[in-house]
């Protein structure tokens, strides 16, 4: 133990009297353990920490699945309440549904997030409300008033005397009765959604929908299950259980292949955060890349060094030192940087992490996440440090822990330090920087190079002079008349404004992901097909067209005529045109989907409804006035800038009603933007680690340089003491290099024609050996050697002849 204490200390002298080696090689771990940190840590709040509940592992989501539609999260509550009663093996069954919500006490409003749960919710998750009695079991049925329990931030923010039992809260225009106060750890079930306030499911259908019966509907698939297992009970025995149960019960069109299945919760249910998977486990892999770089920059330093301290190796052999014990001085220096590094890094990895902006594609807030390290987040910094400690120690002990007595005895420390052996060992680290930084180059290039693309599948969506707004018109309790009239209102508003070319009002903008949809079976539809079928339904108001800039084919749009007692008309895309009307005209014919039939008055160009990858879908708009709904977005189509139509819009609102919120005001190219953010978190975050690993590679290649020239000093200095011109000595070393780089390149291409593959799936519109990519990234990495190699290269050409002659 003292000879530890004894290498620790001897390490800490040695890199104090070097500070700026120190600095260098501190700093470059830093920087690699750093990113890995960060994007740990986002990784391990989206998707690995578990909720702050009782025994989360016993948590599972309940959902069933079938041959042809897989996993299906929703149930009915009359299912629901059927799968509870026979659900044995579990300790409790809880359903659940999350929604907007307006909620108010006296003159403070808000706009949050609210679940309308069972009534043992909080009992199955293990949550014990600090304050209130919570829900009873008869509440869910609608015995007693709207009751509500709040989050400990609204309790805070909106009853500043601290006392909110008993008092009333009024949510969507209605009043409810605390009862609770969650604790403030707790919030809510779903991973990234941050709940502040939870309802009995009966009053769902009075604060958000108004549908009567809806309830017991058995045919309403609305709410998602989680139940906690028994003790000891494992969930293959669970799921056979309840599907055996449940069978008798379900109708006879889901098959008989239908069975419940179990899903691990205990993370909660991760719907919104499930797309962050892919784009954060190929981050992970590329940090991983870019610490291997940083590892093999500081080793190929170390290295460098040990070769320069031969003659204090030789000292310790000639001593009777073992090869294990300067092995182990080496390794314990690499562990000094290295945890060194793991400390700045843990800092700098926390620091960047909370500057995430972590969402999910189309959302218009980041995810509420807890981006704070806990002892995972320890325990992985320690691993890494670990990790890269046993590396940058092991190289240079192997490379330098058996030193050439002879040749130091006789100060030859030259010759004993350009061995072909450790030539071939530092050649080697350089090659693996060279390799893994084009990988990352051409990993950047492809994800870039597919945004691109994907930008420009339909540029009139990027358009900065359409301007939308939310309007939601339950968060003030407004009844069907009363919402019809405001949205009439509005519309008059707004074309009225200066500067506004036209306006309309549209359940969902283009590429928005989600939206509602019809599914029909074979032969459900008339013109008949003998396919499932599955399409779009959009709600707009007339000028939805020429608002938005998806001009009608043929027919018209809609209008004042298309009334509420007037016959159900529809516009069909070009998709939905070539599926059931092929080449003819279905203008002035009828479409029948389902019980419903409409008259088909327009059809429109096809655009991206979902998604800006996706192929054309089928699409059907039909008018609010016949298909009225509560949320709405408010369109414009203007000349002037944002910020004042908005201004104007926002007056205009608020003379029809002062307390009615305008929310998620953007532009229609914004909202497509959102739409791309995975592949922009992909393209952006891999263009910055890209640019890192560049740097890192080509300072690591400057170093390793700069030594391989400097031992080459009496060699150009004889070169230029026999007439040879420093052009001669600069292209020589060059070329050296280029070698280098060409081998590194080789490899490169290599791993990355491999890698590539992983990511095909994530590209759009280019293969993943796409060659001008790969082209660009090749020239760039060399260009970057070659910058690399000048600096050193010409500052060697300016040794004076004799100065290096004289050097033995």
């Amino acid at each position: 133990m003292s000879g530890l204490r004894y290498d620790v200390r001897h390490a800490l002298r040695l890199f104090w009297d070097h500070p700026s080696f120190t600095a260098a090689a501190v700093l470059t771990l830093a920087l690699g353990l750093g990113v890995n940190i960060a994007v740990f840590v986002v990784f391990h709040a989206a998707l690995l920490s578990s909720l702050e509940v009782q025994r989360p592992s016993e948590l599972m989501r309940i959902v069933t699945w079938t041959p042809d539609g897989g996993n299906h999260f929703d149930f009915s509550y009359p299912l629901y309440r059927d799968l509870r009663d026979r659900a044995e093996a579990f300790a409790g069954v809880s359903a659940y549904t999350a929604t907007p919500v307006g909620v108010a006490v006296g003159p403070l409003s808000e706009r949050v997030i609210g679940e309308f749960v069972t009534a043992n919710y909080f009992s199955v998750l293990g949550v014990d409300l600090p304050v209130g009695p919570g829900f009873a079991a008869d509440d869910e049925r609608g015995t007693s008033g709207p009751l509500v329990i709040i989050s400990d931030r609204l309790r805070r923010s909106m009853f500043s005397s601290g006392t909110a039992i008993g008092n009333a809260l009024v949510v969507n225009g209605h009043p409810a009765t605390v009862v609770g106060v969650a604790p403030s750890t707790f919030v809510g079930f779903v991973r990234g959604q941050r709940a502040d306030v939870w309802l009995t499911v009966n009053q769902y259908w009075s604060l958000v929908e108004a549908r009567a019966n809806a309830l017991e509907n058995r045919n309403l698939s609305w709410l998602s299950l989680v139940g906690r297992l028994r003790p000891a009970v494992r969930a293959e025995v669970a799921q056979d259980r309840l599907t055996t149960a449940l069978r008798p019960t379900v109708s006879a069109a889901e098959g008989e292949n239908w069975s419940v299945r179990l899903l691990p919760a205990t993370s909660g249910d991760i719907a919104l955060v499930n797309d962050l998977e892919r784009p954060l486990r190929l981050l992970m892999i590329v940090v991983g890349l870019i610490l291997i770089i940083a590892a093999a920059n500081v080793a190929n330093l170390l290295l460098t060094r040990a070769y320069g301290r031969q003659h204090e190796m030789a000292t310790r052999v000639a001593l009777g030192a073992s090869r294990w014990r300067i092995i182990r001085q080496l390794v314990v220096e690499g562990s000094v940087l290295a945890t060194a590094g793991g400390v700045l890094g843990l800092l700098l990895g926390v620091w960047t992490a909370a500057l995430f902006d972590i969402r999910t594609s189309g959302s218009a807030a980041p995810l509420a996440l807890s981006i704070e390290p806990d002892t995972t987040v320890l325990v992985f910094t320690a691993l890494a440090s670990a990790i890269v400690a046993i590396a940058i120690g092991v190289v240079p002990a192997i490379g330098s822990s058996r030193p050439d007595l002879l040749a130091v005895i006789k100060a030859a420390g030259e010759a004993a330090g350009t061995r072909i052996g450790k030539r071939r060992l530092r050649t080697s680290l350089t090659v693996v920087q060279v390799a893994l930084a084009l990988v990352l180059v051409i990993g950047a290039g492809l994800f870039l190079r597919s945004l691109g693309r994907l930008r420009a599948v339909d540029p009139a969506l990027l358009n900065n002079r359409v301007i939308a707004a939310t309007l939601d018109l339950t968060l003030l309790g407004y009844s069907e008349g009363r919402g019809r009239q405001f949205y009439d209102a509005a519309l008059e508003s707004a074309r009225s404004l200066p500067g506004v070319q036209a306006a309309t009002l549209t359940s969902v903008l283009p590429a928005t992901p989600g939206g509602s949809r019809e599914n029909l079976g074979a032969g459900q539809t008339d013109p008949r097909v003998d396919v499932p079928v599955e399409f779009d339904v959009v709600t707009t108001a007339p000028g939805y067209f020429p608002t938005i800039g998806v001009p009608l084919v043929s027919g018209r749009d809609f209008g004042g005529a298309d009334s509420a007692t007037a016959a159900s008309v529809a516009i069909v895309n070009e998709g939905m045109r070539r599926t059931f009307w092929r080449d003819a005209n279905p203008v002035g014919q009828t479409f029948k989907a389902g019980s419903e039939t409409f008259v088909v008055v327009g059809v429109a160009r096809d655009t991206k409804y979902r998604s800006l990858r996706e192929r054309s879908r089928l699409t059907m708009y039909v008018p609010l006035a016949q298909s009225y709904r509560s949320e709405m977005n408010l369109v414009v189509r203007t000349v002037l800038p944002r910020e004042q139509i908005v201004g104007a819009l926002r007056s205009k609102l608020r003379s029809l009603d002062t307390a009615l919120p305008l929310y998620d005001v953007r532009t229609l190219a914004e909202h497509v933007e959102r739409s791309l953010y995975l592949d922009r978190l992909r393209a952006q975050l891999l263009g910055l680690l890209a640019g890192l690993a560049l740097a890192l590679a080509g300072i690591g290649i400057y170093a390793v340089l700069s030594y391989a020239i400097s031992e080459r000093t009496r060699e150009v200095g004889v070169r230029l003491a026999l007439g040879a011109r420093p052009a001669d000595v600069v292209r020589m070393l060059v070329v050296a290099s280029a070698r280098l780089a060409f081998v590194g390149i080789g490899c490169g291409l290599l791993l990355a024609s491999w890698m590539t593959q992983l990511v095909a799936a994530q590209l759009f519109g280019l293969s993943a050996m796409d060659a001008p990519t790969i082209a660009a990234a090749c020239v760039l990495l060399l260009f970057v050697v070659m910058i690399a190699t000048l600096v050193p290269a010409r500052r060697a050409t300016r040794v004076d002849p004799v100065i290096a002659l004289r050097r033995t």
